[in-house]
């Protein structure tokens, strides 16, 4: 069974950058997402700015990537967000650790 760490941005008016460690590493430091490792989801939603992962929707849907990984243990979580809007009900951010399949707007 595979294993998607995934990184979820609900509704609009979010900027959030993201960096992880550890089993996947990505630090964007060569401005792409959509390999090495590879990415996946919205990827239209999203754009890599000064090495940091940026959402770029303005729509009130849900945004989210993710990325496979066949093992999660040992793993260290490294993450830095920045949430430029008040967090309310409606407009929030979630991050999965892991889920058992990428899409996160399916039933998990």
């Amino acid at each position: 069974m595979r294993i998607y760490f995934v990184i979820g941005f609900f509704l609009s008016g979010l900027t959030s950058f993201f960096s992880a460690s550890g089993q996947v590493s990505d630090a964007f430091t060569d401005g792409d997402f959509l390999q090495n490792p590879t990415w996946q989801g919205d990827v239209g939603d999203f754009e890599v700015q000064n090495q940091q992962l940026r959402l770029i929707s303005v729509g009130t849907d849900t945004s989210y990537l993710s990325v496979a990984n066949a093992s999660i243990d040992g793993a260290e979580w490294n993450l830095w967000v920045r949430l430029s809007f008040a967090p309310s009900d409606n407009n929030f951010f979630r991050f999965y650790l892991a889920a058992d399949q990428a899409d996160l707007k399916a039933p998990l």
